[in-house]
């Protein structure tokens, strides 16, 4: 279950929390379950996070850095990921349906090396993000 503290000061706002980030980069980042439904986290720093089971629905994490995140088993469903870092991040059972992850500028979406096993990518806008070396449960594999 989600930390309170860092609860409250990722709710307080992405500068915030990108500065405590900053000053606490050896705290392991435990948001579990948080319910984040909605929540404006673009340019977010929250890479080696404990994400899962969080409720990120509508969620906008355009820029957001989750590289190495644990994702499982999140709803993500109709989240903005454009830009996203989420290399090498663990989606497994994550809900990505109706996800936003396409090319909106030069950068793009980084799924390097993420775990998409058992995802649900139903309608899931991948166009133009960074796929390498992605793994895939065989039933959503995207060429």
């Amino acid at each position: 279950m989600a930390i309170s503290q860092q609860l409250s000061i990722l709710q307080s706002g992405v500068p915030a929390w990108n500065a405590w980030r900053a000053a606490n980069p050896t705290i392991l980042i435990d948001l579990s379950e948080a319910f984040l439904y909605g929540s404006y986290l673009s340019g977010a720093d929250l890479h080696d996070a404990d994400l899962h089971n969080a409720i990120l629905h509508q969620a906008f994490l355009q820029q957001a850095d989750l590289s190495h995140a644990n994702l499982s088993e999140a709803i993500l469903h109709d989240a903005d990921l454009q830009v996203a870092n989420l290399n090498h991040a663990c989606l497994a059972a994550a809900i990505l349906s109706f996800a936003n992850l396409r090319n909106a500028s030069a950068i793009e979406a980084d799924l390097t090396g993420a775990d998409l096993r058992g995802a649900d990518l139903t309608d899931t806008q991948l166009n133009g993000a960074k796929l390498d070396e992605v793994i895939w449960t065989p039933e959503y594999w995207l060429p």
